[in-house]
């Protein structure tokens, strides 16, 4: 048996950011795909991207949801989709060009956000942040 000596009374419990402009940074990306009968393909995907809140230790991560165009969008969907993504790229700082997107590049990449806070409609769990807005890179 080992004894580490901490003062675990001190330690503060995480909570949800306040509402405002916070420095984010990236930890990880993911293509994330879920079943989706109502899709010609069946298919849904989207990029999962987490995030910490660097500038409040204390603070959940956030993790948010980028939708990625499929075949059954129209051009205004489709557009819009990729503005939000575009958004992201260059809120971070990350390079992208006419052929596509790496979505390797965005780990450690950081910018600024405008954050909110939802509830939970199901009532399950507590309220969480969300990217209201990105305004600029780190």
């Amino acid at each position: 048996m080992s004894f580490l000596k901490m003062d675990l009374n001190q330690v503060p419990e995480r909570a949800i950011a306040s509402e405002g402009e916070h420095e984010l940074r990236i930890m990880d990306v993911v293509v994330h795909e879920k079943e989706a009968p109502h899709l010609s393909d069946g298919v849904s995907k989207s990029l999962r991207v987490r995030m910490s809140v660097t500038d409040d230790p204390n603070a959940f991560d956030i993790t948010m949801y980028y939708s990625l165009p499929n075949s059954d969008d129209d051009d205004k969907q489709t557009n819009k989709k990729k503005l939000r993504i575009k958004h992201l790229y260059n809120a971070v700082g990350a390079a992208y060009d006419s052929e596509g997107i790496e979505t390797e590049n965005l780990p450690g990449c950081g910018g600024f956000a405008v954050l909110n806070v939802e509830e939970d409609a199901s009532g399950n769990y507590g309220p969480r942040n969300y990217v209201k807005r990105w305004v600029r890179s780190a």
